[in-house]
């Protein structure tokens, strides 16, 4: 399997990091989920308490068709929904969606 590289995607603590692709039986969330666990347990800094707005996830999509780029404030209430256990499955989808645009490179990351 060819590596994914993921950079400042979900960190405040402006990581790197080398990621192989999920298995066939996993999804991208929750492969992004065992990511994060592993990227923050790893980590000296403990990561930041946040919390997720209503209507967050939809002004992100939003956002970033118009703009077709993932700013910093973006990638924030990314990791903020991907920590929210209650969100729900519509919203997963719609970031499983915006991770697979960034991987492929339809939407670029920026400062």
């Amino acid at each position: 399997m060819t590596p994914i590289t993921v950079v400042y995607l979900l960190s405040s603590l402006h990581l790197s990091v080398i990621l192989t692709q999920p298995q066939e039986h996993e999804s991208l969330r929750e492969w992004g989920k065992q990511e994060i666990i592993k990227i923050s347990s790893s980590t000296p800094y403990p990561m930041p308490q946040v919390n997720l707005l209503p209507g967050a996830i939809n002004e992100i999509i939003a956002s970033v068709a118009d703009s077709q780029s993932l700013t910093q404030t973006d990638r924030y209430g990314l990791m903020a929904a991907m920590l929210d256990e209650s969100l729900s499955e519509d919203d997963h989808r719609s970031i499983d969606r915006l991770l697979r645009s960034v991987v492929r490179g339809r939407v670029q990351i920026t400062a």
